[in-house]
């Protein structure tokens, strides 16, 4: 704002307050003609008003204010048309907010002030355009040259003369400038690590950080096409450097998200290949023993555990592209929190679930182990992703039985959501009854399914299905109405209401053990039943 000042036809004009706001940015300008405080405008713009008109002065003042709010560069009046002085409220006003007031008087011509304005304007914009072209320039020749994104994070820190980094969407450090680590910036790490998942950064625009006494941060989210995410950090100031701040970080961020493609290419080939490989595994296509890959590095003399995951609710709204952004977050947070544990396991993608291969290390209590680690895992997930997960375990075997211990996580995985759970572990020992089951003949299986559920057993009517559902939840969730409300996302009275209607029908106590054990086993059947086509 301060270079306005020597436009020639500023020369005669007066700054009536906000002299402290003439370091703001000016990035355009736009011209108003009443002063109502709903106004909507860009950030860092110049407002011009042809005249001054009456209006109760708190009313201005809240003009002011929501100017002040959406980052306004300043305000000029013409004196020409002017019908009553300017109120000293507003005054004071434009003062404490740092906004500039300038008083254009009626000696200049308003047309000419703003052909001079443009001028200023587009200059300033045709600079900072060949400087943003010199900067491109400069990032690009360090990849043409055979850099990377570390060489570009380097160049970077070396025009700001501040350190900088690169951050990957699990906020793990790809790229740094100097020997940075995460202890170096720990409660600004932190602090990221609150804001990114919460959405509270605004996307492809620079955001600063600051503490009270602390160096400011400077922080510019990455997008690519790919939906592969990353944030460019720089740990400094504007001030240590005559090259544009922003406009550097920004030109460095528009080459990292090429490199940020690339990375993510090799990844999905990657992970492709592995994927394959998995998928042949488990299906038999391939003999384990034939492997000698080091990019898989299983041994026929170890036992391995398998674990099946998937994410609860999800949600069909979603766009292909938020679907696959939803994907790629999972299985790289998968990945993260179960190498922190298990350095040597690995995640696969199969049939829409994912899929954990874990080593065993044969001691003692390594199911205790592992189920507080899984558990550790989910209440991570939760607090991360913002969304529940649940995760079916196998039994303990080579992996010359991978095809069964596949099938041993994915049952246990599937067991868990008929019974209308949500972020629950199952192993497969909790299938041993199911399996039990499925050597009884189906006739006597229906026969017993139909007497205890009667007609719940194949509903006729949505209504019926309902009540179906919720006295299947109730059961599974030892008979807890809250929490079967909290489940179905229904009022506690509904619950109470549908189990009512439930006992009526079948003519039983749901607070007998007996009874509750009996519906408990026909809710077990009923499924197994269907995957048979048994039942409609």
């Amino acid at each position: 704002m301060k270079d306005l000042l020597a436009l020639p036809a500023f020369a005669k004009a007066r700054l009536l307050a906000g002299k402290r706001g003439l370091d703001k940015p000016l990035r355009s300008a736009n011209m108003i003609h009443s002063f109502d405080p709903g106004v909507n405008m860009e950030p860092h713009q110049l407002l011009l008003a042809a005249t001054f008109k009456k209006g109760h002065p708190y009313s201005l003042v809240a003009f002011v204010q929501e100017l002040s709010k959406q980052k306004c560069a300043g305000l000029v009046v013409q004196t020409k048309r002017l019908e009553k002085a300017i109120p000293a409220v507003v005054i004071d006003a434009c003062n404490r907010l740092h906004l500039p007031l300038f008083e254009l008087p009626d000696t200049i011509h308003f047309s000419e002030f703003v052909h001079q304005l443009t001028q200023f304007l587009l200059t300033g914009q045709t600079t900072e355009l060949h400087q943003a072209l010199e900067i491109h320039r400069r990032f690009a020749d360090v990849i043409v040259s055979g850099g990377n994104g570390t060489s570009v994070v380097v160049q970077l820190a070396s025009m700001l003369n501040v350190p900088a980094l690169l951050l990957n969407d699990q906020l793990d450090m790809i790229a740094s400038s100097d020997p940075v680590t995460n202890d170096s910036f720990f409660e600004k790490y932190w602090r990221l690590r609150e804001l990114i998942p919460s959405k509270q950064l605004p996307t492809l625009q620079l955001s600063i950080l600051q503490e009270e006494n602390e160096n400011p941060c400077a922080v510019f989210p990455i997008r690519t096409a790919c939906a592969r995410k990353g944030y460019l950090i720089v740990l400094g100031s504007a001030s240590k450097s005559d090259c544009p701040f922003a406009l550097a970080i920004e030109q460095a961020a528009n080459v990292l998200s090429f490199e940020l493609m690339k990375l993510h290419a090799a990844e999905q080939q990657a992970r492709l290949a592995q994927n394959s490989f998995f998928s042949d595994l488990v299906e038999g296509r391939r003999p384990f023993e034939m492997e000698h890959d080091e990019s898989y590095p299983f041994s026929v003399n170890k036992d391995y555990v398998f674990i099946a995951a998937h994410l609860d609710n999800t949600s069909e709204l979603l766009t292909n592209e938020e679907a696959l952004e939803q994907h790629e977050d999972l299985y790289s947070l998968l990945v993260r929190l179960f190498r922190e544990r298990y350095p040597t396991s690995h995640v696969f993608w199969k049939n829409d679930v994912y899929v954990v291969v874990i080593e065993s290390d044969r001691s003692s209590n390594e199911e205790a182990k592992l189920l507080a680690e899984v558990d550790t895992v989910q209440q991570d997930i939760q607090a991360l992703f913002r969304s529940g997960v649940s995760f079916g375990i196998s039994s303990f075997g080579s992996l010359s039985e991978a095809a069964s211990l596949y099938k041993e996580a994915t049952a246990a995985l599937q067991s868990g959501y008929r019974e209308h759970l949500q972020s629950f572990i199952k192993t497969h020992r909790a299938q041993e009854l199911a399996d039990m089951l499925q050597l009884i003949p189906s006739e006597k299986l229906t026969a017993f399914c139909q007497t205890a559920l009667q007609t719940l057993a194949t509903p006729e009517s949505p209504d019926q299905a309902e009540l179906a559902r919720t006295l299947s939840i109730y059961i599974n969730h030892n008979c807890q109405v809250a929490e079967t409300a909290k489940v179905m996302a229904i009022h506690r009275n509904t619950v109470i209401y549908r189990i009512k209607k439930c006992e009526e029908l079948l003519g039983c106590d749901l607070k007998k053990p007996d009874e509750t054990l009996r519906l408990r086993i026909a809710f077990l059947i009923r499924p197994l039943l269907q995957e048979k086509k048994a039942l409609l």
